[in-house]
Formats: structure tokens, C-alpha cells, sequence
């Protein structure tokens, strides 16, 4: 009984420390979110596209050098 207790002071005790840690977070304004995920999607997309040429070209290369 005593080990239950001590579990759930600990995850009480860990709980308040998230909290506490939580509530020192500046956040980034909604702007700057929005902003900061355009630029995420947009580099992914651009490295999608960069990597299919690539891809495709070595297929293509591939299919030529075999002559399949």
C-alpha cells in the first residue's frame, strides 16, 4: 500500500513540475505560427519536388543504361 502511495505522490509531484515549466513557455504569437508553418509546408514541398526530379531521372537514366 505504501509503494501505491508513493507512486502517486510522484506523479503528483511530477505533474506540478509540469505545470510549473508549462507556465514559464513564452508562446509564439498566432502570426508568427501561421508564418513559421507556410514556411514549413512550403520547404517540404519544395524538397518533395526536388527529390521526385531527382528520382525520376535516375529511373529514366536506369531504364536507358539497362535498356529496359
Amino acid at each position: 500500500m505504501e509503494r501505491i502511495k508513493a507512486l502517486f505522490e510522484a506523479a503528483r509531484t511530477y505533474l506540478k513540475e509540469v505545470v510549473a515549466e508549462m507556465r514559464k513557455v513564452t508562446w509564439p504569437s498566432t502570426n508568427l505560427t501561421v508564418k513559421y508553418t507556410g514556411i514549413v509546408v512550403a520547404t517540404v514541398i519544395v524538397v518533395a519536388l526536388y527529390l521526385f526530379v531527382f528520382d525520376a531521372g535516375l529511373s529514366w537514366g536506369a531504364t536507358k543504361f539497362l535498356g529496359r
